[in-house]
């Protein structure tokens, strides 16, 4: 199990992101650490020299003296059906600092929704690593994405993507003290949202400058006729017709599929030096580090530049997912220590 205490817990790290120095470096490695397990990459890297001891915005301002604010706002959008609700957590003393912050959007997995995934667990995950200072203030917002993938639907009658760029995105900037910086702008999520985190990115790496996934859902194949059974069986036909066409329009579902969008994005994800997180259980119950292998091989052979864990003895959820939502939130901090947006000097 992977709980605090334990140890023993095997992570694989390709070519980390430049701000620790060494993105064409090519590193490949498998590492032995304990829970928050990142550390033990941190430690790698300062012997290596490649890394402060303390992160460029551990000297900014106390923000534990007042609490985090959490808003409810819902959006009428021209792409969704119905309104779209979304709840957004604001850093503390975020009224009387001037920002803009960083905007961290989170979209949750297929059986969550906006209000219970960030108030019930990613809310206090956040703001322990803002005490801890592991994390730079930012914004953080969790859209209502019910059962949607996140995607445009092949029919036009639900347009997921199409309404977090064009209209979430502009809408938090509008309301919020929100950078508009591709530097400050990352994307991330659990499961089905963990999938279409690493959609958007790397369909958007103009617009998203890192992403980290937590189980993905994705399959390990490039075409849609050649998934096998047991990776699907967690969807069913009704499932990929709804989104993908009926029947399934196969060039679509390639055309919006991760694996399939890094193999043929290669050139484009290296030139945006999009930074890029994901990780997997090896017990995963819907097989999902299949999927994630297979977009870990995937990177590697086109020599994109990304961090993988596998992440031995935990299934898909359950008591691992606090840890694991930690160093996904440590990541961030991490590789984004020395970008702008109110973070500090």
């Amino acid at each position: 199990m992977y709980q605090e205490g334990n140890s023993g817990f095997l992570f694989r790290q390709f070519a980390a992101s430049s701000s620790v120095g060494i993105r064409d470096m090519g590193v490949h490695t498998a590492l032995r650490c304990p829970p928050g397990f990142s550390s033990c990459l941190v430690l790698l890297l300062v012997s290596m020299g490649q890394v402060p001891l303390r992160p460029a915005w551990g000297q900014s301002k106390d923000l534990s003296s007042t609490s985090a604010k959490l808003e409810s706002i819902t959006l009428e959008s021209k792409n969704i059906p119905g309104a779209v609700g979304v709840h957004v957590l604001l850093p503390p003393n975020a009224d009387a600092e001037s920002g803009p912050w960083p905007l961290m959007l989170w979209l949750h997995g297929g059986g969550g929704d906006d209000i219970s995934y960030l108030e019930r667990i990613l809310q206090p995950l956040v703001e322990k690593a803002w005490e801890r200072k592991e994390l730079p203030p930012m914004v953080v917002a969790v859209p209502s994405g019910r059962r949607s993938f996140y995607m445009d639907f092949k029919d036009g009658k639900e347009k997921w993507e199409t309404f977090l760029v064009q209209e979430l995105l502009p809408a938090l900037r509008d309301r919020y003290k929100v950078s508009d910086q591709h530097s400050d702008t990352y994307v991330g999520g659990y499961s089905m949202g963990g999938m279409g985190s690493l959609r958007l990115a790397f369909k958007y790496p103009g617009t998203f400058s890192l992403v980290a996934a937590v189980a993905p859902a994705i399959e390990p194949s490039y075409r849609f006729e050649d998934i096998e059974p047991r990776d699907r069986v967690y969807r069913s036909d009704a499932t990929y017709e709804r989104i993908f066409g009926r029947p399934v329009d196969r060039g679509y579902w390639a055309r919006n599929h991760p694996p399939t969008l890094a193999r043929d994005q290669a050139a484009r994800l290296v030139e945006s030096q999009l930074d890029i997180y994901f990780e997997v259980g090896d017990q995963d119950e819907l097989g999902l580090d299949r999927g994630a292998e297979f977009l870990h091989n995937t990177l590697l052979k086109k020599g994109v530049p990304h961090e993988y864990r596998l992440i031995q003895g935990v299934g898909h959820g359950g008591n691992s997912m606090p840890n694991r939502l930690s160093d996904a939130l440590r990541y961030v901090g991490r590789v984004k220590r020395g970008c702008s947006g109110g973070i500090g000097s």
